[in-house]
């Protein structure tokens, strides 16, 4: 028998982030907070933040009903690939895999940058495995703690 061999590269096609269909609701609820927000605003007669809030809340419901764009990924000896745009290693901190619901969704790439650190890669269980044995060779492995940034797009359903 033969030893297993290790895989060199992982290619793979997925959206941007999980799409979830947007109802009524949805719309209701961040238009019914936004105007709460504002007219504290107003209240404190700070209007430039009430302003900012409006256009806020419009690109939240824009981007909100928008279907996510298809990236290419791409896991290999030089690095990771997002579409054309190419991080290597030397650029890259370590790896975690975000779980949901106890099933791998995606693998979260630190980059040593402190302006958005995070690379948010969405993946299928076996697409995870095998990135995962390619950048064990690279980079650590830490356990994921989600932000605040993470659990508040999770609620508004980005």
């Amino acid at each position: 028998m033969e030893p297993k061999k290790k895989k060199t590269s992982v290619e793979w096609k997925a959206p941007e982030h999980e799409h979830l269909e947007k109802d009524l609701g949805w719309y209701f609820f961040v238009g019914m907070a936004a105007l709460v927000l504002v007219l504290i605003a107003f209240w404190k007669s700070d209007f430039f933040f009430a302003v900012f809030l409006i256009l806020a809340t419009g690109l939240l419901m824009v981007f909100g009903s928008k279907d996510p764009e298809v990236y290419e990924f791409r896991v290999d000896s030089r690095g990771v690939s997002i579409g054309r745009k190419v991080y290597h290693y030397e650029t890259l901190s370590d790896f975690s895999i975000r779980m949901r619901a106890g099933i791998p969704r995606e693998i979260v790439i630190r980059k040593k940058s402190s302006m958005n650190p995070f690379m948010h890669l969405p993946a299928e269980r076996h697409i995870i495995a095998n990135a995962r044995e390619i950048l064990e060779m690279r980079l650590p492995e830490t356990e994921f703690n989600e932000t605040f940034v993470d659990i508040f797009a999770d609620f508004l359903g980005f």
